[in-house]
């Protein structure tokens, strides 16, 4: 096997790992909430028959309003600008789209001169 095989083989499981991953907070929100049922019990004097889906409401609700407060300050288009200034194939990219640009205002540049 080639370097490049096994490079390409680690990447793969790799990504798999990263999908996985994305399962993740569910399961440490499930745990959270197992984990806590009793403390909240004694403490709001409820049986865990209410806490736990008072905990999960709540929690979920905490969720939808963090997501809101990501949303207007556009975190995700933050994180595509940053890895748009990393990007070794973006960077390629504007450099050949400028470059084509410039080409292009030549061309158009010429075509008005001999016009006139």
């Amino acid at each position: 096997m080639s370097w490049y095989t096994i490079k390409k083989f680690i990447w793969a499981q790799k990504f798999r790992f990263d999908l996985g991953r994305e399962f993740l907070p569910y399961v440490n929100f499930l745990l959270l909430v197992v984990a806590t049922v009793g403390t909240f019990k004694e403490l709001l004097g409820l049986s865990g028959f209410y806490v736990a889906p008072l905990l999960v409401v709540c929690t979920l609700f905490g969720m939808w309003v963090f997501g809101l407060v990501m949303d207007k300050i556009r975190s995700k288009q933050m994180d595509e600008e940053e890895w748009m200034k990393r990007s070794v194939g973006f960077k390629w990219h504007r450099k050949s789209k400028e470059e084509l640009h410039k080409k292009l205002d030549r061309i158009l540049d010429n075509q008005e001169s001999h016009r006139s």
